[in-house]
């Protein structure tokens, strides 16, 4: 195309619009793109910081956070240590007292265990609910049963008699150590074997030995009691009056004239 012929419309169309482009993307590339990018950088390097604080503080929080624990776990540990220290004492204390409690608990020709002493034989069976909580006793019939709270016997069995004379008239009294609630519940003292039958020969001196097999121990106190104990049930023995025994500590005639003063 000459100099001298004039162009299209479309193309002077073209021109200007390629020249806008050209003139804006220089100014885009020039001005705009290195200003956008320097505000997006900016902002990378806020949230950067921002993330870094946080970081910071988290940091912190969890050192804080540990450190109290520690403390925690090591006020327990004290803690636990000197709960350990209260058991072991109380233990000991406990242990102590039922030393005590076996040492003093049958006195010298006194049949009955001190602080279970105040029913006898030939009270009345309703002096038993004078004397107990009505929470520890359990009646079935003849026998009035006190379950205790001691250490020592803790249960005593009052059987009461039924005839006519003498109805409700407490007969025989059986004190028991307990053996298998012991083995059951490890925290109630073991008592040693043979620890009874020491205890009531120490309390009564030396026994007539008697029954069918002569295997029950029997002594006769000043008030007319008889207290039995058979070594193969252990854990407990009976008082008994004149009239009653446990069975298998029936007298046979030989034995009665062994033990027949002259």
């Amino acid at each position: 195309m000459s100099e001298g012929e004039k162009k299209h419309p479309l193309q002077i169309g073209i021109i200007a619009v390629v020249a806008t482009i050209t003139v804006c993307s220089g100014i885009f590339f020039t001005w705009v793109a290195p200003t956008l990018t320097a505000s997006v950088n900016h902002e990378l390097t806020l949230t950067k910081e921002r993330l870094s604080a946080e970081t910071e503080r988290s940091a912190l929080h969890k050192r804080a956070a540990d450190e109290i624990q520690k403390r925690a776990d090591a006020q327990n540990d004290a803690s636990r240590s000197q709960i350990e220290q209260l058991k072991g004492d109380l233990a000991s204390l406990r242990e102590k007292l039922f030393v005590a409690e076996m040492a003093n608990s049958l006195t010298a020709d006194n049949p009955y265990p001190a602080g279970i002493d105040a029913v006898k034989i030939g009270d009345l069976k309703t002096k038993v609910a004078e004397e107990y909580d009505p929470s520890m006793i359990e009646e079935t019939g003849r026998n009035v049963a006190v379950k205790r709270g001691g250490d020592l016997f803790r249960r005593v069995v009052y059987r009461h008699s039924s005839t006519d004379k003498t109805k409700g008239i407490v007969d025989d009294i059986v004190f028991d150590l307990s053996t298998f609630e012991r083995i059951r519940d490890s925290n109630l003292p073991r008592i040693p074997k043979g620890w009874l039958e020491s205890a009531l020969k120490r309390s009564l001196g030396e026994p007539m030995v008697v029954g069918t097999d002569s295997n029950c121990l029997m002594w006769k106190t000043l008030r007319k009691e008889v207290v039995y104990f058979q070594p193969d049930r252990g854990d407990r023995f009976s008082i008994n009056g004149l009239v009653s025994y446990p069975a298998g500590c029936d007298i046979t005639d030989e034995q009665i004239k062994r033990y027949r003063k002259p």
